[in-house]
């Protein structure tokens, strides 16, 4: 039993002692640091890797990703925690205090087939944007946190929350999927009926905020389909969502108007509870 423990185990690690750091285009993530735990026990191994700027002279957060490979068949599960750190490389040798705004920590959901392959999931789920100072971290398939590197005189580097996108940050732009769903309105399609969008962002004082112009060209044929839709069916309360609920966030007054009077002229019961619903949504406010 012990045997096919250690076997287990070996598999788990995946020579991980001698694999060689792996780089991404801006971290670098070093070998995992093991601390192996009981083999009896569900879990195989503790774990750190560190990741950092790819050059003395890259100015780049750094990040530590920590957690524990649990027992298991491959692929394995793991708990993960991140902590990013901007305090310059001075401040971290001499171990000085950091600052509430120098750190910020997070969790993600992973899997691997080995601790050794762990430095390049994690490269692969960090994206740093040297453009806009943000850092993004893949917390789950999807959805990406970003936080925004701000030079604060006399303070050094200040650390913010920018919020969670459908994308890392990319020349300080990203994206975020909005669905426009039952949260908001019962009235609202199910599946691919469902209302979404895609909001184009960008960054103001280290905080997303939805680029208007920008958000309503890209939804532009997700508006007129929607109008199209309605046309054909003008008493399809959940086809009257679909265009209400998009230009509602776009803030386009005039389709969310005709919209309202579709189920004021077909479904006037529903009219009110309709409008609540509309209410819900807050133009360019990307929903929490």
């Amino acid at each position: 039993m012990l045997k096919k423990s250690l076997v287990a185990l070996a598999a788990v690690l995946g020579g991980a002692a001698a694999m060689p750091a792996l780089a991404a285009p801006a971290l670098k993530c070093a070998p995992p640091v093991i601390q192996v735990g009981d083999v009896a026990d569900k879990v195989v191994a503790q774990y750190t890797v560190q990741c950092e700027g790819a050059g003395a002279l890259t100015v780049t957060p750094s990040v530590t990703f920590a957690g524990e490979v649990l027992r298991g068949t491959p692929p394995y599960e793991v708990t993960a925690t991140y902590s990013i750190d901007v305090r310059d490389a001075h401040a971290k040798k001499v171990a000085q205090d950091a600052r509430e705004d120098q750190v910020a920590q997070g969790v993600l959901r992973a899997s691997t087939v080995s601790v050794a392959a762990l430095p390049s999931q994690f490269a692969a789920q960090t994206e740093w944007d040297a453009k806009s100072g943000t850092i993004s971290i893949e917390e789950k398939p999807g959805v990406w946190r970003a936080f925004n590197i701000q030079h604060v005189e006399d303070a050094g580097q200040s650390l913010s929350d920018a919020g969670v996108a459908s994308a890392p940050v990319k020349n300080g732009r990203s994206v975020s999927k909005v669905v426009l769903g039952k949260d908001f309105s019962r009235f609202a399609g199910k599946g691919a009926d469902q209302p979404i969008l895609t909001a184009q962002l960008g960054l103001r004082d280290g905080k997303f905020e939805v680029l208007v112009g920008e958000s309503r060209a890209a939804s532009q044929k997700a508006v007129q389909d929607a109008l199209l839709k309605l046309d054909k069916k003008p008493a399809d309360v959940t086809r009257a969502w679909a265009l209400a609920s998009i230009a509602q966030f776009l803030g386009l007054e005039n389709e969310v108007r005709y919209a309202e009077q579709a189920v004021a002229a077909h479904n006037p019961q529903l009219l009110d509870e309709f409008q609540h619903g509309l209410q819900r949504i807050k133009p360019y406010v990307l929903p929490r």
